[in-house]
């Protein structure tokens, strides 16, 4: 049989209709079928669950495009299974598929247990649309566009994911709770917030969202925190595709990684870690949210929010009410602890607990992981005595000492790019100038490199004071704990914080032009720094009606600029530059 009649085979048509997966570059090729169904998903779930008043052909034919949608994804799989050599291989190559399309099959058949048939397509379609992630983040990643330009990708899937949420949240009815409205700026300040992890809110999430808008936002947190990235790696992964190294270089910029050795391990590290902490929080924090209308939801809704240090609250006061209990207070900062010492440290740390128990000799620890570690636990106690001596006759005024000792404590841990508070920041019985002011530079320094915070980094700013030790010293290098730091790394770390300082100048410039009238300066500021280290700590600038759409969108500028980095934002302009071919003679300037 010639070629040309072997591409009109029964098993050639179904292929094209349906998709196969190719063994030879190890990723699945959706057929002409899914090509034609997946951009319609997303007009599907809007038109099916957003609560728009469409006419009911309207919903039916959204039906059938999730229905046949996900009959066509598992006929491609079962036809691939059917054709296989060796259906025990191909299960182990394709286990990502297989488990996931298994998993989702389950929930399927559940939710038409629980929900009937609302919940068997509300099921389907959260998986359906886990699947158009998958093949929209890979078709970024490989697309002609992005090649060799990883920063540029990554803000680019950070704007498309805020966006899609920013729809979401503004033209669904059932997003929102009865009575309440929101404005087209309204909505992306809140998706922005929340993909950011950042926590500031125009408007009360407990009280202008439903269930189902609560559960958008905290989709989007899920996806900020995690990194666009380093989910759709782990998709690309667990489905057998082997990344290039331009795919490599755009999960390394979202995750301020310095080397993608063994990046499929660390994937599937930063799940197991991710899911772990979560679901135990969130079991852990259930007994505070039993009575209440939703409570295993709120328990995951805070576990998530603390961990990937969102600082996003179901209740108007945050964590006000629980001020008092050691237990959740405790919960919440290690969950925030977790989630911000970032995902390469907690490996080695894990890694070395369980040498330990295996009795096995431990290997020197990592100078990348002594610093955060070390320089954490500094910064968290001197912020606690910090806040503990500027607040005793403000917000701590008429506590006991113990709690005194733990809402510095709380305070301390969460101004690390949480967010959550125990105290009042403004009002009557709030915070002090000086106490919100001590906390700004914990709030710029943030979290550390790899994790679900923002900031400057731990290691960033440890690099500049060990720079500046080192010159003070007289010695060529930066150099910490017997090791020498590269010059290059030393001027990636001046280059973040001068990049932070211009932005935040910028930002704050254009707020006292537009703001200033309504509020004063180091109410601009604190607002301002909590944006762009995606903290999310307020004095009352982003939920006054007095702040206006400019202002909203200035903090918008700012959060997604602390998301995406600094660093990041200079790979902006620097992609696909040549370096310069001339050595310029050395002349020295005057310093100082």
């Amino acid at each position: 049989m010639t070629a040309r009649h072997e591409r009109h085979t029964p098993q050639s048509r179904r292929q094209f209709l349906l998709g196969h997966y190719d063994a030879g570059t190890r990723t699945f090729r959706a057929g002409l079928l899914l090509g034609l169904l997946l951009p319609l998903l997303p007009v599907a779930l809007l038109v099916r669950f957003s609560g728009l008043d469409f006419e009911d052909h309207h919903h039916v034919l959204s039906s059938v495009v999730i229905s046949v949608t996900g009959l066509v994804l598992y006929a491609g799989f079962l036809d691939s299974l059917r054709l296989a050599a060796s259906r025990p291989r191909f299960l182990r190559e394709w286990r990502g598929w297989a488990t996931f399309l298994t998993l989702n099959l389950a929930a399927t058949v559940l939710g038409l247990v629980v929900g009937g048939e609302l919940g068997l397509e509300a099921v389907m379609a959260a998986g359906l649309f886990c699947v158009a992630l998958h093949r929209g983040i890979h078709g970024l990643m490989r697309s002609r566009l992005f090649d060799g330009r990883p920063a540029l990708a990554l803000g680019a899937t950070f704007i498309m994911i805020i966006g899609l949420g920013s729809i979401f949240l503004w033209l669904s009815p059932r997003a929102l709770a009865p009575g309440r409205q929101l404005s087209l700026v309204d909505a992306i300040f809140t998706a922005t917030s929340a993909t950011c992890v950042t926590g500031l809110e125009v408007v009360p999430t407990v009280e202008t969202f439903s269930p189902f808008g609560q559960g958008i936002v905290l989709l989007l947190i899920q996806l900020g925190g995690l990194g666009i990235m380093t989910l759709g790696t782990f998709l690309v992964l667990s489905s057998g595709h082997r990344m290039g190294v331009s795919d490599r270089a755009m999960v390394r910029a979202s995750m301020n990684l310095e080397s993608a050795h063994s990046l499929s391990g660390l994937m599937t590290a930063i799940l197991l870690f991710t899911i772990s902490f979560e679901l135990i929080g969130a079991l852990c924090l259930l007994p505070w949210f039993v009575g209440g209308e939703h409570p295993f939801f709120g328990a995951v809704f805070h576990s998530i929010s603390a961990f990937c240090n969102a600082g996003f609250a179901l209740d108007t006061q945050s964590f006000i009410p629980h001020s008092s209990s050691w237990t959740f207070n405790g919960i919440v900062m290690v969950l925030i602890t977790a989630g911000g010492l970032g995902f390469t440290v907690l490996s080695e740390v894990f890694r070395r607990l369980r040498m330990r128990l295996e009795g096995k000799r431990l290997p020197p620890m990592s100078l990348h992981s002594r610093i955060v570690l070390s320089l954490s636990l500094a910064l968290v106690l001197i912020a606690a005595v910090g806040f503990y001596f500027l607040e005793r006759d403000a917000s701590l005024a008429g506590k006991s000492a113990g709690e005194s000792v733990l809402a510095s404590l709380f305070q301390s841990v969460s101004a690390r790019t949480a967010g959550f508070a125990t105290v009042p920041f403004s009002g009557e019985g709030g915070m002090s100038q000086a106490g919100r002011f001590m906390l700004i530079p914990f709030m710029l320094i943030g979290a550390s490199p790899g994790s679900t915070g923002g900031g400057i980094k731990t290691v960033t700013f440890m690099v500049l004071v060990l720079a500046i030790i080192s010159e003070m010293r007289r010695r060529r290098n930066a150099e910490a704990m017997g090791r020498r730091i590269a010059d290059s790394i030393v001027k990636q770390a001046g280059a973040v914080v001068m990049i932070y300082a211009l932005t935040l100048f910028g930002a704050l410039l254009a707020l006292l032009i537009s703001e200033g009238d309504a509020f004063r300066l180091n109410e601009l500021l604190f607002e301002a720094v909590s944006a762009i280290g995606t903290v999310g700590f307020s004095c009352g600038v982003s939920t006054s009606p007095e702040l206006s759409d400019f202002g909203k969108l200035v903090f918008v500028a700012l959060m997604f600029a602390g998301r995406v980095g600094p660093l990041t934002l200079v790979l902006f302009a620097a992609s696909n530059r040549v370096p310069a071919a001339i050595d310029y003679p050395e002349e020295r300037v005057i310093i100082g």
